[in-house]
């Protein structure tokens, strides 16, 4: 399940409204949510959480419990934060100790800047355009600027919406979005 946090939902209830809304559970209490939703859930499930580095302490907490649920009952829930080198630092860093419990529960916390995103990246993101290798390195040149990813993605669907996902389609519609290459 992949969800987007933002500085407006970042609290305990809001994530798991959030989470409920993907899984048909109504709101209410943080705690009937919490409980909801954890009967909802199924072992092996991964959770994705992009933009983490809004959620407070007390959301990272909520989430890390539902782990500890699964945990309890012999099974697995992986929840995976994205974000920028905030998140990695206070979840993965060793400077807060209210995160100490979270670090100790993390079994990867990797740091991946755009640099190293490759051109079998692009493909995989972009199959329809594997064939077409200026496409490909007009993505990836994308893709490893500041726009990253993200831009990459917006670049694409603006030129599917134009008709023309070739490195000229690209190119152009990259122009009118004043996207530095």
């Amino acid at each position: 399940m992949y969800i987007t946090v933002n500085p407006c939902i970042k609290s305990s209830k809001s994530v798991l409204e959030l989470i409920g809304s993907k899984l048909n559970v109504s709101s209410g209490s943080v705690s009937r949510l919490w409980l909801e939703i954890s009967s909802k859930l199924s072992d092996g499930m991964v959770i994705i959480v992009d933009e983490a580095q809004h959620l407070t302490r007390n959301a990272i907490d909520t989430l890390r419990s539902l782990c500890d649920c699964f945990d309890e009952k012999g099974q697995t829930l992986g929840i995976c934060f994205v974000g920028n080198e905030t998140t990695v630092s206070r979840l993965g860093g060793k400077q807060k100790a209210e995160f100490a419990q979270i670090r100790n529960r993390t079994k990867n916390t990797r740091f991946y800047s755009v640099k190293q995103i490759k051109k079998s990246d692009i493909e995989m993101l972009f199959p329809d355009i594997r064939e077409d290798t200026a496409a490909v390195e007009f993505l990836l040149c994308i893709a490893q600027s500041p726009q990253a990813i993200r831009g990459a993605v917006n670049l694409y669907s603006n030129a599917l919406d134009n008709g023309n996902v070739t490195a000229k389609g690209l190119s152009a519609i990259a122009k009118y979005m004043d996207m530095a290459v």
